[in-house]
């Protein structure tokens, strides 16, 4: 439930209305939630049959040796694990090395080699992970069937569909018009993004076809 990609991978479980289960490095109480930016998302999981996770006792705050630790249980819920940046040192590896152990299947998105951010799974790659490129390639990698019905959206998301159809908005446009915080909407933005729906051009978010 981590800031990034982590989080808008939960949003898009939640927009496709899949229960996601998010591992935490703290406890499960509303006062131990972390990030604090995340804590309507971490209800949202819990209202939509998902559920958090975590080993530390109720008012643990997340301690940054906690969370090598946690890595441990995503490896070991996960039927695979993917890999989509981060350093060589990163928790991401760590997640990596652990799933491989388990028998996991590890994955990875290849990068630009001249990235920091893309060292990661670019190791990953050179010593066997399976290369992801898209969401088509990743769901015949875990023998999947693509859903071709349209996507439903709800909630944050339609509210943005919605202001965006009359015109192309800025993040601080719909940050003013929807009195929600910005990191927020930059979540509900980036997997609008992913599923194809949404485009940021010059600082602008458009729609695509829908």
């Amino acid at each position: 439930m981590a800031l990034g990609i982590d989080a808008v991978a939960h949003t898009a479980a939640l927009e496709a209305n899949t229960p996601t289960v998010a591992v935490l490095g703290g406890g499960v109480d509303d006062e131990s939630i972390y990030p604090r930016t995340n804590l309507m998302l971490a209800h949202e999981i819990l209202k939509n049959g998902g559920a958090l996770v975590s080993e530390q006792p109720p008012g643990t705050q997340p301690f940054g040796y906690h969370f090598p630790e946690r890595n441990r249980i995503i490896a070991g819920l996960a039927h695979a694990v993917l890999v989509t940046e981060g350093t060589i040192k990163s928790g991401s590896l760590i997640t990596a090395k652990i799933a491989l152990e388990y028998g996991r299947d590890v994955f990875a998105c290849p990068h630009n080699i001249f990235t920091t951010r893309g060292e990661g799974p670019n190791y990953l790659i050179q010593h066997g992970a399976y290369p992801i490129c898209g969401a088509d390639n990743l769901l015949e990698a875990l023998h999947l069937t693509p859903q071709t019905t349209r996507q439903h959206h709800t909630g944050l998301a339609q509210k943005i569909l919605d202001i965006c159809h009359k015109e192309p908005c800025t993040l601080d446009d719909l940050a003013c018009a929807l009195s929600c915080a910005p990191s927020e909407l930059s979540v509900a933005i980036s997997t609008l993004e992913l599923q194809g729906v949404v485009r940021i051009l010059n600082g602008t978010i458009q729609l695509q076809d829908v």
